[in-house]
């Protein structure tokens, strides 16, 4: 295990934390919900406001751990505090400076871990905003980005608070702070609608308590619309409840009701997959949903967070994909087998003898010809590209012919440049397994 190292300037860091008063007290409901939103994002059922103190780290806020504090010498935070950088651990087994570590293989069993550090505005590093997984994960560039914005938002509500602390020593500027508060609110929002996928939370029972603007933006229906409705998701999944239901009723052998588990499965299982929404237009269209439980410290589930993102443009790029690839490959074969024939027949007798020379460029053309055929016919064929089963004709090929026909394959282009090409040194001996029209 690698204990966190301690930072050059930490008697300066140590006086700002002990400047903004927060060691050791009580919880608040600011920073519980920016917990609460962060392993949302998530998708962890651990999230910790830490403060890192001279030797132990501090949860000021606790989403899904009971302990209050854990010693620094085996802290991950204290690797953010020393790098001043965020830290990812998609897999604590994996990682030299963790695996032995006994939050690792002890409780609460940090597997994964992100966190970000909470920087002050003259460039302290606090602790850190992070989530807790007991199982390897990644975390998505997108939900890195929110984790990083939400870190920002507990470093401002700290100033927030040490500024609240200060004016009510003085007794004065109260509305002021009043007014900051709310503008803090605010933003939290912001963070939510400034995102570019639909963002859901929802009850166990799917009722929808958050409906962010690009929600409303993909769906046409308003927050008011949909927030705090029995099963609001039956206003643009309907369908696909039904069918969803129908599946867990044959896979289980029970009788599923086409209601908000029919999403999540039994058992309240993760679910990612593509989905089509009805919008308020009455317009179908694909998105590809990805629904989180949200678990307390029993494994309970408290709710779920849905993010979906509309899949109509890729669906289409996929169609005209499609459309190309037919119409190349018929504008290719075509004059290609044209080509084919008329050398098949220069190489028949059809125009007399050809000269040596010009016999020995026409067996090059047929050649390449032939081989551009069976190439053409790889290429176009994307669904096999994509899929991995593109096919591949081995054999056992000697090197040195191999070699040859390709430098009589370039020899025409070579020189229509003035170049020359040689096959120099010593003789090529040995045979490889290959395809050979692309080791060509």
């Amino acid at each position: 295990m690698q204990k966190p190292s301690i930072p050059e300037n930490e008697a300066e860091r140590m006086e700002a934390v002990h400047a903004y008063q927060i060691l050791d007290t009580e919880p608040e409901p600011a920073f519980d919900a920016l917990t609460t939103l962060a392993a949302h994002i998530a998708g962890a059922p651990i999230a910790l406001v830490t403060i890192v103190d001279g030797d132990r780290q501090w949860f000021k806020s606790r989403y899904g751990l009971d302990a209050p504090e854990t010693p620094r010498d085996v802290s991950f935070c204290g690797h953010v505090v020393a790098s001043r950088v965020p830290l990812v651990v998609p897999n604590s087994f994996d990682d030299p400076r963790f695996a032995d570590n006994p939050l690792v293989t002890g409780s609460p069993h940090v597997v994964f871990y992100a966190g970000v550090p909470l920087k002050t505005p003259q460039g302290h590093v606090l602790g850190t905003l992070c989530a807790i997984d007991d199982h390897p994960r990644e975390l998505s560039p997108e939900q890195m980005h929110m984790l990083r914005l939400l870190g920002q938002q507990v470093v401002d509500q700290l100033e927030l608070r040490r500024r609240n602390i200060q004016l009510l020593s003085k007794g004065a500027e109260l509305e002021r702070a009043l007014r900051q508060t709310e503008t803090l609110n605010s933003r939290l929002q912001s963070i939510l609608d400034s995102a570019n996928h639909a963002i859901l939370e929802m009850t166990p029972e799917g009722t929808i308590r958050v409906f962010n603007r690009a929600a409303q933006r993909m769906l046409g229906f308003t927050a008011e619309e949909v927030v705090d409705v029995t099963s609001p998701l039956a206003f643009f999944c309907k369908q696909e409840l039904v069918n969803r239901a129908k599946a867990l009723s044959a896979e289980f052998g029970l009788e599923v009701k086409a209601d908000f588990q029919a999403v999540v499965g039994l058992g309240g299982q993760l679910e990612d997959r593509e989905w089509h929404w009805v919008d308020s237009q009455g317009r179908r269209f694909p998105v590809q949903l990805t629904i989180t439980a949200r678990r307390d410290a029993s494994g309970e589930i408290l709710g779920y967070l849905g993010i979906a993102s509309d899949i109509s443009e890729r669906k289409r790029a996929e169609r005209v994909k499609a459309e190309f690839v037919s119409t190349v490959s018929h504008e290719l074969r075509t004059p290609l087998t044209s080509i084919r024939g008329a050398l098949g027949l220069l190489a028949g007798g059809v125009l007399g003898e050809l000269p040596a020379e010009a016999d020995e460029f026409l067996g090059i053309a047929i050649s390449n010809a032939d081989r551009l055929v069976r190439l053409i016919n790889d290429i176009l064929d994307i669904e096999k590209m994509q899929a991995g089963s593109m096919e591949f004709r081995l054999k056992t090929l000697p090197l040195a012919d191999l070699l040859k026909q390709a430098l009589a394959a370039n020899l025409g282009l070579a020189q229509q440049n003035g170049l020359t090409l040689e096959l120099t040194g010593k003789a090529v001996r040995g045979e490889v397994v290959a395809d050979e029209d692309r080791l060509t």
